[in-house]
């Protein structure tokens, strides 16, 4: 009985809420990056505000890279009042173009939606091409669309084939790829696999600790000083 409970217990935490942490930092992530935060925080220093006036003369002109940024000012607040709608507007105009970043802020949009009605299945699509461009929160974006089956039929192959992709450069796809791992979802069981990356998620997504605890109770001692070896020679966590 206690083993039922217990499974049940892990099954809730692995498909429901690491997914709702995971989908409360990739809309940090979507702000981040319109923050363009990412490099302020590394060097302490105020958010850069780009030039309205000039910004936004650019982008009328047909500049992909202006509709972007302008895209971001809106979506952020960032030098000029926060508006989803004019956000998604230029976000689309540079979309449209192969702006990758576009088509990711676009894709969280619908995703989130946020100046738009909730579209999973045009998040998939927006995702998709900034995935297919390299873009790794396009690609984790789209292996949580499969691993929670929005927009489309849950398919934890794909998640893990788009969580591989991504993994080294998103946090999400590490605790994610984990998840898989531990649970056997689109992939062959592997424990030590499981608590590598959950260990690897941890410092900013402290969420994955449980998980991740649960994981190492499965191993050797020889098993948790091997994964342990691979941490500390990619430079620790």
């Amino acid at each position: 009985m206690f083993e039922i409970a217990g499974g049940i217990i892990i099954a809730y935490i692995v498909l429901v809420t690491i997914p709702r942490i995971a989908r409360y930092w990739e809309t940090k992530r979507t702000f981040a990056k319109a923050y363009k935060v990412l490099d302020v925080i590394a060097k302490g220093a105020a958010p850069h505000i780009p030039d309205f006036t000039e910004i936004r003369k650019k982008a009328e002109a047909g500049d992909a890279k202006s509709q972007q940024i302008l895209g971001d000012m809106y979506y952020a607040g960032n030098g000029v009042k926060q508006d989803y709608a004019q956000s998604l507007k230029w976000f689309h105009k540079a979309a449209e173009q192969g702006n990758v970043d576009a088509q990711y802020g676009l894709g969280s949009a619908y995703d989130n939606g946020l100046g738009t009605k909730q579209d999973y299945k045009e998040a998939m699509k927006w995702y998709r091409m900034a995935a297919e461009q390299g873009d790794a929160d396009a690609q984790s974006g789209l292996g949580l669309l499969y691993y929670e089956g929005k927009g489309i039929t849950q398919d934890f192959e794909q998640s893990y084939a788009w969580f591989s992709k991504s993994a080294n450069k998103n946090t999400t796809a590490k605790m994610l790829l984990g998840a898989l791992y531990y649970e056997g979802n689109g992939v062959p069981q592997n424990f030590e696999e499981a608590y590598f990356w959950l260990t690897l998620s941890l410092p900013e997504n402290p969420g994955s600790k449980g998980l991740q605890e649960k994981a190492a109770s499965q191993l050797t001692p020889q098993q948790i000083t091997n994964v342990e070896k691979r941490i500390t020679d990619l430079g620790g966590v």
